[in-house]
């Protein structure tokens, strides 16, 4: 079998290209140096396996009889790696290249289109927020259920110039049936006004003299009176199958008595971090080792908009080692991991799903930050494999993950709900991918974090913005004033068909 890969430097305009030979069960290497641009109109734009090897010449090496001392260890094992997951390839002088991209539109468009077996539960009212309705709520009775006063003040049935005070309601009265011309009851808010009530008067648009009220304002007909039925008459849908439930909805549960409610199952939800120089907080890190930012910053999140999650510890690095974890995968509804979805880290975790019959459904996104992540299915199990980087990572579980998880959770508002705003600052971006950039909004202008210049790895960023704007590939950059679509953070979910109407595109 004989492998093509090709490798740029990331400083030079210059690429090595390797060919590889398998003979007899070993892997020799061959490679020269060739011009970045003539190959990226022969093998096309995104053929790199974009490995961090220093720039060097050499005419032969066989890798298993040579020292290689000029490779890093890490590198080396990547390519290895790369190189070995491909040994059982059924055709000859096959290229690799790094694995196929789709575009952030095509990304949604699978993300979104998943189905999910959701289980139903009734559960206590008191317990339901943030659950998704399984059910629609049908109105029982009329609300408001009776015409009820809106004040504290007098309730008067015609238009007069004074009234003679014969009676008091209260909330939760029975009031009298109707009220006798030239008098007029005090009321309280709330307590139910009789069938002939035309208005009710504030106390303080009246003055009264011993026994009589005199109106000091003119009297206008309904005024101050809440009608049977104006907000919803018995028979109507009050709530939809997949909705939300928010303290604004469940109030409206409420009004009709309601002490339980069928919801759809929350889904159980599983996290992973990976990588050998990852060391759990509360123990100490060498100066080659980084703590493990990644699990509680997806849990942090997942939690704050209602999703409870399970931290499971770090992936081991060892195939046999991911394998069995991996067969865990099926005791829950969703998977994430962090780390192992870009090219040589997630070969073993890749291979591992596969042989446990997971359908890979994209590996790589055309965007910045956040192009190497993996979603795959295993069963009625969904992996979510996210970039290693703390700022890519929360970026594609913000933007594409949590859309799914609401349509995986049965609700029916999925679409993030962007608002607009004018870009504060000029800044520039890189066509031919889709961007996505961190700022803060003030209510006016979007202002993009450092001009949008800032590593996939920072962390910062991400605590000093509140919004993010997201660009099409077209797009190359946004002038000072222009108005363009951000995602406030936390962000809001629409119910509608308009894929990407969140995105800024080239008009």
């Amino acid at each position: 079998m004989k492998i093509s890969l090709c490798l740029p430097h990331s400083l030079t305009h210059f690429a090595i290209l390797w060919h590889c030979d398998l003979v007899e069960s070993k892997l020799e290497i061959y490679c020269k140096v060739c011009r970045l641009r003539g190959l990226r109109q022969s093998m096309g734009k995104n053929a790199f396996l974009d490995f961090p090897l220093p720039l060097f010449f050499c005419k032969r090496w066989d890798i298993l009889n040579s020292p290689l001392v000029s490779y890093s260890v890490s590198a080396l094992r990547s390519l290895i790696q790369t190189l070995l997951a491909f040994s059982n390839a059924t055709t000859t002088n096959s290229k690799i290249w790094r694995y196929k991209m789709i575009s952030l539109k095509n990304a949604y468009e699978i993300l979104l289109s998943q189905k999910h077996t959701n289980p139903i539960e009734e559960i206590d009212i008191f317990h339901s927020l943030g659950k998704i309705l399984a059910e629609d709520i049908i109105a029982t009775r009329n609300l408001p259920a009776f015409s009820n006063s809106a004040m504290d003040g007098y309730v008067v049935s015609e238009i007069a110039g004074s009234y003679k005070i014969t009676h008091t309601i209260l909330a939760g009265d029975t009031p009298p049936h109707t009220i006798p011309q030239g008098e007029c009851y005090k009321i309280m808010t709330g307590a139910k006004t009789p069938s002939n009530a035309l208005s009710v008067i504030p106390f303080e648009n009246a003055r009264q003299e011993g026994e009589v009220m005199i109106p000091s304002q003119e009297i206008k007909p309904q005024a101050n009176i809440k009608l049977e039925g104006e907000e919803c008459k018995k028979g109507e849908v009050l709530l939809r199958k997949g909705e939300k439930l928010t303290y604004r909805t469940l109030s409206l549960v409420a009004s009709e008595g309601i002490g339980s409610l069928k919801v759809f199952t929350p889904l159980k939800i599983a996290i992973y971090s990976s990588g050998n120089e990852v060391v759990e907080l509360g123990s100490k890190a060498s100066e080659e080792q980084i703590y493990n930012i990644n699990g509680i910053a997806y849990h942090s999140l997942l939690s704050s908009y209602g999703f409870e999650a399970n931290y499971k510890g770090i992936l081991s690095d060892e195939l046999e080692g991911i394998r069995e974890e991996v067969r865990k995968f099926r005791d829950y509804d969703v998977i994430f991991t962090s780390g192992g979805a870009s090219v040589g880290e997630a070969d073993f975790f890749e291979r591992a799903l596969r042989e446990e019959g997971a359908e890979i459904l994209f590996h790589g996104i055309n965007l910045k930050p956040g192009r190497p992540m993996l979603v795959g299915k295993m069963g009625e199990t969904f992996i979510f494999s996210l970039p290693g980087n703390p700022l890519s990572g929360m970026l594609n579980l913000i933007t594409l993950a949590l859309p799914s998880l609401f349509a995986l959770s049965g609700a029916t508002s999925t679409l993030p709900c962007s608002i607009k705003a004018k870009n504060k600052r000029a800044f520039s971006l890189k066509s031919g991918r889709s961007n996505m950039i961190l700022g803060s909004f003030d209510g006016e202008f979007f202002e993009a974090y450092r001009g949008g210049k800032y590593g996939s790895g920072s962390i910062l960023p991400i605590k000093e913005s509140n919004s993010i704007a997201l660009f099409d590939e077209r797009v190359e950059g946004v002038n000072e004033g222009e108005q363009i679509k951000i995602l406030p953070l936390p962000f809001e979910l629409k119910n509608g068909e308009k894929l990407l109407d969140w995105v800024n595109f080239v008009e």
